[in-house]
């Protein structure tokens, strides 16, 4: 609670008290999740529920009996301190965020093989001063890119797919070198369910450890169109078309984002590359 030019720790929250069954449903369950959060108390809504649904495995972890749970509810797997540790947010009514910051360090997560800095407050990559990516912590829920979804099919679907990629990170941690394919792999999961501040915190740790991979640009740039931010996508695309002359795609994308913005003569012409570079 801001006191003035203070910061003092807010008055403790009464425990909550709620009734949860196995068959209430994801949104109002959610809610409930979110309350427990926010009181920084268990999920006993979330346990419950998964409970009904998931069998253990011999290795104590659970198993997915059916897909009837929603992206929303997996996502509160995580701890308070995981989500922070690879995302920089704590989600709460109201879509609103909770530093890093604000989480206990005792509570913070540490990987096994302790790849774990820079902090988030320290990471920086050459694309933070564009608008669409200096205002993501204010992004809401947006524009789920069904196609995306059709890249995760031969792993279980989105949801294991994330799941998979979260536990590795977690496990072998969030700046590992070589894990920067990891990072882009999990925004795009976000991007096929619309979660534009997590995909664009994916995008920006793998340009942390690979800042000119053109893919990874791509990935950014088209989050950033798809929410309006055209100008940060085409100056991102203008990039790529620098370090990957060649890239078809890229061209493409770019003439895209271009046609988007009225450019008219100038789409024409990245459009007309690309289709040389197909011929």
């Amino acid at each position: 609670v801001r006191v003035g030019n203070t910061i003092e720790p807010a008055a403790p929250l009464e425990p909550l008290e709620l009734q949860v069954t196995s068959d209430m449903p994801d949104d109002l369950l959610i809610d409930y999740g979110y309350l427990f959060l926010a009181h920084s108390q268990p999920l006993p809504a979330v346990e419950a529920k998964t409970q009904a649904r998931r069998a253990p495995q011999a290795d104590g972890r659970l198993a997915d009996e059916d897909d009837t749970t929603s992206d929303a509810l997996r996502s509160l797997d995580l701890t308070i301190a995981e989500q922070a540790y690879l995302y920089d947010d704590v989600f709460l009514p109201g879509n609103k965020h909770l530093s890093e910051a604000f989480i206990a360090v005792s509570e913070r997560h540490q990987s096994r093989m302790g790849n774990d800095h820079p902090n988030w407050k320290d990471l920086r990559t050459p694309w933070d001063s564009l608008k669409g990516v200096s205002l993501r912590n204010y992004h809401a829920l947006s524009h789920a890119e069904e196609e995306i979804k059709a890249i995760f099919q031969d792993q279980g679907g989105v949801a294991k797919a994330r799941d998979r990629l979260q536990r590795h990170l977690l496990d072998a941690g969030r700046d590992r070198a070589d894990l920067w394919a990891a990072w882009n792999e999990l925004g795009n999961t976000f991007r096929a369910t619309g979660d534009v501040h997590r995909a664009i915190q994916c995008f920006r740790r793998a340009l942390y450890i690979r800042p000119d991979d053109p893919d990874v640009l791509l990935n950014l740039a088209v989050v950033l169109q798809n929410i309006g931010f055209l100008d940060d996508a085409e100056q991102i695309m203008a990039h790529c078309t620098t370090i990957m002359p060649g890239g078809v795609l890229h061209r493409f994308i770019y003439a895209n984002i271009l046609q988007e913005q009225g450019k008219i003569m100038e789409a024409i012409e990245s459009y007309s590359m690309t289709l040389e570079m197909q011929s």
